[in-house]
């Protein structure tokens, strides 16, 4: 982690139990995670969030990037764009 970027992890409503295939969850969240890590400036902040609702795992990760450009987002659920 940058040692100016400010990054938190809350977890919320930890009781339960929630099966997950780790391997999956940990390919996703390491490229969510990387996502915001390009999107941030050296001063940036990321923030993660884990929880249970309604017996499902919430996985939600936030940044104070740019953002994506509008041309791009119009396109991102399209097949291999």
């Amino acid at each position: 982690i940058h040692p100016r970027i400010n990054s938190v992890l809350t977890v919320e409503n930890s009781e339960g139990e929630v099966c997950l295939e780790v391997s999956e969850i940990i390919r996703s969240l390491r490229a969510l995670i990387e996502n915001s890590f390009r999107a941030v400036d050296a001063s940036g902040q990321i923030s993660l969030r884990m929880g249970l609702q309604a017996k499902t795992a919430v996985f939600e990760i936030f940044d104070n990037g740019a953002g994506i450009e509008e041309s791009v987002l119009r396109r991102v659920g399209e097949p291999f764009f």
